[in-house]
């Protein structure tokens, strides 16, 4: 599926106060005796990438007059890879999708600097890209299974059909009492890149007798990008097969 180039950005909200401190309360006092808070916002814009979002900082006490300094940094980019932001506030998002793609947007009281405001996380997508994975074989039938023991395992490969690297991340769901009897274990990495493939292992142990079923569940960037049924059927003992009777 494809995603439309967006920047999600959680900003701190017009009306929350938040302010750090970095030292001791005796030192931020004898630079300011009255508290400084900021006020940050939007609260939670949308921003395409390489376009711009206008921030605003309002601080109370006289610090107001002497403004804040802007700053922007990101786990997985530098420079201007996280984007910039000027003396006013104007956010320019980057060109391309930082991995991961998060950035932190901060307003340091030029007055006091020892408060500021932050975090400020963003999400980028490209637009363009698409974000799916593609699952083989997509239903798996245990068939019939002593209650309370253990199937062979069964492999579902999962392979990033998108253009871009992905968490992976699977689960269970179904009708409760039935996927509870299914388990997995994978070899997936954090993250996969766009044609690679990993596997999980599926495993059966019916705890009652009767069909089972469930889902198995594996979320990318966005939930459930991939599904695979999984089904099997509880039985009280194993169904033995008479030998032919051989003539003399």
């Amino acid at each position: 599926m494809k995603r439309e180039c967006m920047l999600m950005m959680c900003a701190m909200s017009s009306l929350a106060l938040l302010s750090g401190c970095r030292g001791s309360s005796a030192t931020l006092n004898s630079l300011s005796p009255t508290p400084i808070t900021i006020s940050f916002a939007p609260y939670s814009p949308t921003v395409q990438v390489g376009s711009t979002q206008q921030f605003t900082a309002i601080l109370n006490t006289n610090a107001a007059t002497q403004g804040v300094t802007w700053s922007v940094a990101g786990p997985g980019c530098s420079g201007a890879g996280c984007g910039t932001i000027d003396v006013t506030g104007k956010y320019t998002a980057p060109a391309s999708v930082p991995d991961p793609a998060a950035v932190t947007v901060t307003a340091t009281s030029v007055a006091d600097p020892r408060w500021f405001t932050g975090p400020t996380i963003a999400i980028v997508a490209v637009p363009g890209e698409s974000f799916s994975f593609s699952m083989n074989p997509t239903s798996v039938a245990f068939g019939n299974q002593i209650v309370n023991t253990t199937s062979v395992p069964r492999v579902v490969t999962v392979t990033n059909t998108g253009s871009t690297p992905q968490p992976v991340g699977g689960r269970l769901n179904g009708p409760p009492g039935q996927w509870q009897d299914f388990a997995f274990t994978n070899d997936c990495p954090s993250r996969l890149v766009a044609g690679a493939s990993c596997t999980f292992n599926l495993s059966f142990t019916p705890s009652a007798t009767g069909g089972r079923g469930g889902t198995l569940v594996v979320d990318g960037t966005f939930e459930a990008e991939g599904l695979a049924s999984v089904a099997g059927i509880g039985t009280n003992q194993r169904v033995l097969t008479t030998p032919p009777l051989v003539s003399r």
